[in-house]
């Protein structure tokens, strides 16, 4: 059976991944996309090509301290997934309440995932949640720490 390669992007914008902070208080930012932060934070691709996917993912940074992340995801060979990450970063966001992002999507519904230093058999425990977006439109989503979901190895 052959699927349909389906085009992505999501836009994050300068200041759009930042903690909530406890009531009252402001949060911190947890990521501003400008080039210095960039380098630091070690954005990198991970397709589904590591299990033998065909799915194709690219960021960029512009000039306007944003980061596009697109190219096409493909079900075939089992595959499915594209996914933009940061290299290993410890953040202290215990006095946080959640994350809030700023993203432009294409309708699509996508995840936002954080690594912990939470074991389970020995493997990493991640935490996710997911939000919708709409097409061409700038939004800024609020997620609450309730409502990401514990995981590993992609099951909750």
């Amino acid at each position: 059976m052959k699927w349909t390669i389906l085009p992505t992007i999501l836009l994050f914008s300068s200041n759009s991944i930042a903690s909530t902070g406890t009531e009252g208080e402001p949060g911190s930012t947890v990521a501003e996309f400008h080039s210095k932060e960039t380098a630091e934070m070690g954005w990198q691709i991970v397709n589904d090509g590591v299990m033998g996917g065909l799915s194709e993912g690219t960021i960029r940074m512009t000039d306007s301290d944003s980061m596009v992340f697109s190219g096409n995801l493909s079900l075939e060979n089992n595959g499915g997934f594209s996914s933009v990450r940061s290299a290993e970063v410890e953040m202290d966001l215990s006095k946080s309440k959640g994350l809030k992002v700023r993203v432009k999507g294409d309708g699509r519904t996508y995840q936002l995932r954080l690594a912990s230093d939470a074991r389970f058999r020995s493997g990493e425990v991640s935490f996710m949640a997911e939000f919708a977006t709409k097409e061409n439109e700038w939004m800024e989503i609020k997620i609450p720490f309730r409502k990401f979901e514990g995981g590993w190895r992609g099951m909750s």
